[in-house]
């Protein structure tokens, strides 16, 4: 409630005047209810005055309320205008960072933009450079390939001039230019069995093919010595300057009844040898024989195995195994006629018992105390035998194999050679586990132990002779009068062999392996030594350069934009 002071004040001065006229009034008629009627005016009035007091006192407190509400308002509203100018503010600078952001992100999509565009130009540039990279590669291989092919050529048509300077009897300029030509073919990873390479190095190598003597029969059998007949066998690894690694001594055995022990020389580092005859009688006729162990077997062609020991570097006298038709066999010196048939096939097998055909009469014996233990009669012609794996393999005319185990039982054989063609030679490798079986024609087939031919070998024109192998090479004789050397290290490629030429018919051959040498038996009575290995070749060759080319020697069989070399000191 509000009061009105000034009204208020009026109205107490009319009561209060009031009061004295009715005061006086009444003072005249009751001085004692005037007195009283007086003080309680005073009193009243003094309530008032201190109403009137407390009203002011109030007044100027609201009033001061007032001021300081005011005053609150004033400073409220500058607070909330503060708080709205802050606000804007606010929303300005979040205006500001949205928009800031806003660019932040678009510079990161136009920086993520630009890294894709960086990165498909990087690959693009890698891309280009990759393929030019390829390109430059592709352009060295091809300028490789185009050096590779020349040079290759180069070192085959210097083989075959340098066989040309043979035949003409220079053989100075022969030596230099077999050697620059197997130089420049094994510089560029061409094969070196290839006939020309290989028949130059044969011509220039002074020991490589040698005439090592002669027998009077046509040389039917040749077989390396094992264990102690090999004592003498000469090792040029005693001396390093040596060319001959180890080359065993070797049997000859001739139709002419004679069986010769050959042993090369160590003091002529293998070029000569020394022949030791072990029996000679002509009116024996040889034709094969077979080497176990210590002993050695030579077959008769009137059915007479003759058996030779070894003890004490002292060969016994020979004793015999005679093969009657009693089956009463056993060792004598006396000499004498055995089943009615011409005998002509000797093998070992792997039971210790000699198998010995004829041409129809196979016959099983006892080497030890000369016993036969079976016998069998084939209904065609027998044209060669041969063992694969504890299995005798006996070879018709009419295109039959017949195969024995060890208990002499007939087992299946899968092989099966055309039957127009006769097998003469028969040869099973063992790891790989191929039969090789070379014909009357001189064709050659390989067949793996499920009867599948992989490949048939066309090279030679007369009948198959004798076959051995060494690493991946497989060694062919035959009556075209030439040793064949095959690499089968790719059965599904093309082969071509080289050929190594004889005078006459190469009948048998004696393969020594670690030496890498041929011994070879012709039918005239000669004995060839042919020193196989690339290798050995070539060293002998280059130690037999004397010389230089010339200038114009160079220029015409090399050519003058290939830079010089000194193959003397190669």
């Amino acid at each position: 409630m509000k009061f009105n002071l000034k009204e208020i004040t009026e109205n107490l001065s009319g009561l209060a005047i009031a009061a004295v006229l009715s005061g006086g009034a009444t003072y005249w008629f009751c001085s004692s209810e005037y007195e009283q009627e007086l003080q309680e005016a005073y009193a009243k009035i003094a309530r008032l005055q201190e109403a009137e007091h407390n009203a002011l006192v109030t007044k100027r407190i609201s009033e001061q309320m007032e001021d300081i509400a005011f005053e609150q308002k004033t400073l409220s509203d500058r607070q909330r205008a503060r708080a709205e100018e802050q606000s804007r503010i606010a929303d300005i600078e979040r205006g500001k960072a949205e928009m800031e952001r806003g660019l932040a992100l678009k510079a990161e999509r136009a920086a993520i933009i630009s890294a894709k565009q960086a990165d498909s130009m990087r690959i693009v540039a890698e891309t280009e450079s990759e393929r030019a990279v390829k390109h430059m590669k592709q352009a060295q291989m091809a300028q490789a390939h185009a050096d590779t092919l020349f040079y290759i050529s180069l070192a085959r048509s210097l083989a075959q001039n340098s066989i040309v300077q043979l035949g003409s009897g220079e053989r100075e300029l022969a030596t230099l230019l077999s050697y620059s030509g197997w130089y420049f073919n094994k510089s560029y990873g061409g094969d070196p069995y290839k006939q020309d390479l290989f028949t130059a190095l044969l011509g220039t190598a002074p020991d490589a093919q040698n005439n090592v003597g002669h027998l009077l029969g046509s040389v039917r059998a040749m077989l390396l010595c094992n264990g102690s007949w090999g004592d003498e066998a000469f090792h040029a690894n005693k001396n390093p300057d040596n060319i001959v690694k180890a080359m065993r001594p070797f049997i000859a055995v001739t139709d002419y009844g004679e069986i010769v022990k050959i042993t090369p020389n160590a003091q002529d580092n293998g070029n000569s040898y020394t022949f030791t005859t072990l029996f000679s009688d002509n009116t024996r006729t040889f034709h094969a024989a077979c080497m176990v162990k210590d002993d050695l077997y030579v077959l008769d062609t009137k059915g007479i195995i003759m058996h030779f020991e070894r003890s004490r570097k002292k060969i016994k006298e020979p004793s015999t195994i005679i093969l009657n038709k009693d089956d009463k066999q056993k060792k004598t010196k006396r000499l004498s006629f055995a089943i009615d048939d011409t005998w002509v096939h000797l093998k070992a097998l792997d039971n210790g018992e000699l198998v010995a055909a004829g041409n129809r009469n196979i016959v099983w014996t006892n080497p030890v105390n000369g016993n036969v233990t079976y016998t069998f009669v084939t209904e065609h012609n027998i044209t060669a035998l041969g063992t694969s794996d504890d299995m005798l393999l006996v070879f018709c005319d009419n295109g039959d194999i017949i195969s024995f185990n060890d208990q002499h039982r007939n087992t299946p054989i899968h092989i099966q050679v055309p039957k127009e063609y006769k097998v003469t030679s028969y040869y099973y490798q063992s790891r790989e586990q191929r039969h090789i079986a070379g014909v009357e024609n001189g064709d050659i087939y390989i067949y793996d132990n499920n009867g599948k031919c992989l490949t048939t070998l066309i090279g030679h024109s007369g009948r198959i002779t004798s076959i051995d192998m060494f690493d991946t090479f497989l060694v062919t004789s035959s009556y075209d009068k030439n040793v064949g050397i095959w690499n089968t290290s790719d059965i599904t490629g093309l082969m071509t062999p080289i050929e190594i030429s004889f005078k006459q018919w190469p009948l048998s051959f004696a393969l020594d392996k670690p030496a890498q040498t041929l011994q070879v038996g012709l039918a005239n009575g000669d004995i060839e030594t042919v020193r196989i290995s690339i290798e050995k070749n070539v060293e002998s060759t280059r130690r037999n350069i004397t010389r230089e080319f010339t200038p114009q020697e160079w220029d015409y069989y090399i050519g003058n934009n290939v830079p010089f070399i000194n193959f003397k000191q190669k």
